[in-house]
């Protein structure tokens, strides 16, 4: 694994799913593998430990261990990577918010670029690797997402009242992300 290179791990149980979200992080640099159950993906995460950039999850998926299992063990074992939790149901969503390494949530169905804007912010402002080469503390994330993600976004901006960023891409403008506050 090149240091220069982030490595996204996408952890969903439906393959359709995994697939849309692996080539939009691909698309927008980063190198991915993926995982089918969240017990899979905790035995990656410690055979990556320290190449890690950031973890991408849903939250119900079978095996011991769910999304939210997954988040807080990530925590434990590899504090600092940071993990972007995706459901299609808002209180599952909610039961991520307040775990130390969920640094945003996606709703599903999302947008392929929202999803790789939303990563490479949430790997930016946790100081990952990225693929525009090595994250220099918490940059902003519009710059991150301009040059990573740039043959789709053509604006972003920021609310940093709720740490929300809108992102437009090809003349529609709408919020695809809301960091959770650490």
């Amino acid at each position: 694994m090149s240091p220069e290179m982030g490595v996204a791990l996408v952890v969903d149980d439906d393959l359709l799913v995994r697939r849309i979200a692996v080539a939009a992080l691909e698309r927008a640099g980063l190198r991915c593998l993926d995982a089918a159950s969240a017990d899979a993906a905790l035995r990656l995460v410690l055979e990556l430990h320290g190449h890690l950039s950031v973890l991408v999850t849903d939250v119900e998926m079978p095996g011991v261990l769910d999304g939210i299992g997954l988040a807080v063990a990530v925590a434990e074992s590899s504090p600092g990577v940071p993990v972007v939790v995706m459901s299609s149901e808002p209180a599952q969503l909610a039961r991520a918010v307040g775990i130390r390494s969920v640094v945003a949530t996606v709703d599903k169905p999302f947008a392929p670029a929202g999803l790789a804007g939303t990563v490479l912010g949430a790997a930016c402002r946790a100081g990952a690797r990225t693929p525009a080469g090595r994250a220099r503390g918490r940059q902003p994330a519009r710059r991150l997402v301009a040059q990573a993600a740039a043959r789709d976004v053509t604006a972003v901006s920021e609310a940093p009242h709720d740490m929300s960023m809108a992102v437009t891409m090809t003349g529609q403008s709408r919020i695809v992300a809301r960091f959770v506050r650490s």
